[in-house]
């Protein structure tokens, strides 16, 4: 998969100034602003997250650990673990926007949120741009962009 860039035009605000200052409607970016690709992207997690996640809510707000942990596997098939990992690591290599849509989506349950963004992707990403030059770090990179813990 190719990465994926959104073109940003937007002259930075500082702090609340956007709300009384003029902008230029080209400077805002919107829904509409998404590409097919990421909109794509956004419907499956939202479909993973409504028809796989929601469904069995009360088990795992009840800490049903093996069941968070099958979820996290068919997120990571699905792609949705590593979406902004580099490909080389086993990631989708897209942006954070991106990303964000598919936190987002998560995000619809707590608990599942937390589990899916406490596991090694989430440190991953962190600490991506630092370690990826460690040959100790790159094997361990790949594995929670699968959704796979040890």
């Amino acid at each position: 998969m190719a990465t994926l860039t959104t073109p940003v035009t937007a002259k930075p605000a500082k702090g609340g100034s956007f709300l009384l200052e003029e902008r230029d409607p080209r400077d805002v970016f919107t829904p509409e602003d998404l590409s097919e690709e990421q909109r794509q992207i956004a419907k499956t997690a939202v479909e993973f997250t409504t028809n796989e996640v929601l469904p069995v809510a009360d088990q795992i707000e009840a800490k049903d650990f093996e069941l968070t942990r099958s979820l996290l596997r068919k997120a990571g098939e699905l792609g949705l673990m590593g979406v902004d990992v580099p490909e080389e690591y086993g990631g989708l290599g897209m942006d954070k926007v991106t990303s964000a849509l598919v936190a987002e989506s998560i995000s619809k349950l707590a608990s599942f949120s937390n589990a899916a963004g406490s596991t090694p992707p989430c440190f991953s990403r962190l600490s991506c741009a630092r370690a990826l030059s460690c040959s100790s770090v790159q094997p361990a990179l790949a594995t929670p962009t699968t959704g796979t813990l040890r």
